[in-house]
């Protein structure tokens, strides 16, 4: 073939691997995709998606030189930015991330919510953040651009004990109808919020049970939890005690694990993960 006709059929076979790569979580990994796992102690780590075992340090969120952990973190696909959140038991603090030194950006306060663990996923047919805290059973749906608390409903139902939360779509500029999904740690179990393709809890707080994770261990309450945009791929974070990566069926809720998130010297606990842009 000419040159050109190559080109042509590289680009086509590009484009149809990416549309049967949309299958919510089945698959191989696609080589290249890296997340951020958020630590407790504050630090993020760089995970390949394919190989956990070689996470490596990525940055310390911090205010100034003050190290400054957050709750969650998410990205902003519309605008490829770094989100995070944190209570610093007066008021909702909500910071831009600058990934390549970890400094925080203030965006603005909300004087609603409590300390505690907080779950963050972007939104990208409405173009929020969405977070709750399954503890209080608190659904907020928050402006990326000022923090205001835009609506607020109880999670219910198979919702009420979700430790993190994920949309679907997160690709730049999509205003398509997403779905909404979370992990519950406690009786490990994916759920779906609100309606398939309703925009999920930026709707309703209700929940229905997709199915069981399959781990038979014991795991720590907190997660990590996000799902690729381009592939509609989920991943998640969970200790049993050991911080490992798993791929997470969307269809099924089968968790099946990839590895231990930094190999033989595991990191410290992970609580939120998002898939790096």
């Amino acid at each position: 073939m000419k040159a050109n006709q190559l080109t042509t059929v590289a680009a086509i076979a590009a484009a149809l691997a990416l549309i049967t790569g949309c299958g919510g979580g089945g698959g191989s990994t696609p080589a290249g995709t890296f997340l951020y796992a958020l630590t407790e102690a504050g630090d993020v780590l760089l995970v390949p998606a394919s190989n956990p075992a070689a996470a490596t340090y990525a940055f310390t969120t911090k205010l100034g030189s003050t190290p400054t952990p957050l709750s969650a973190i998410d990205y902003h696909s519309a605008t490829n930015s770094l989100y995070g959140c944190v209570h610093d038991g007066t008021s909702m603090k909500w910071y831009r991330v600058n990934t390549s030194n970890g400094q925080l950006l203030a965006v603005t306060s909300g004087s609603f919510g409590s300390t505690g663990q907080w779950g963050l996923s972007y939104d990208p047919s409405t173009q929020l953040f969405a977070i709750q805290k399954g503890s209080s059973n608190d659904n907020q749906v928050v402006g990326t651009a000022t923090g205001t608390l835009v609506a607020k409903s109880a999670l219910t139902g198979a919702a009420s004990g979700i430790a993190e939360i994920a949309h679907t779509n997160q690709m730049p500029g999509a205003m398509t109808p997403c779905s909404a999904y979370g992990i519950d740690t406690a009786v490990k179990q994916l759920v779906q919020l609100g309606a398939p393709n309703s925009n999920g809890p930026a709707d309703a707080g209700t929940g229905s049970i997709i199915g069981p994770l399959g781990i038979a261990a014991t795991l720590d309450p907190v997660a990590g939890f996000d799902i690729d945009g381009q592939t509609n791929d989920a991943y998640a974070a969970l200790a049993d005690p050991q911080p490992k990566l798993y791929k997470v069926s969307l269809v099924t809720g089968t968790a099946t694990p990839v590895g231990v998130i930094g190999g033989t010297s595991p990191t410290n606990r992970v609580i939120g993960l998002c898939v790096k842009e």
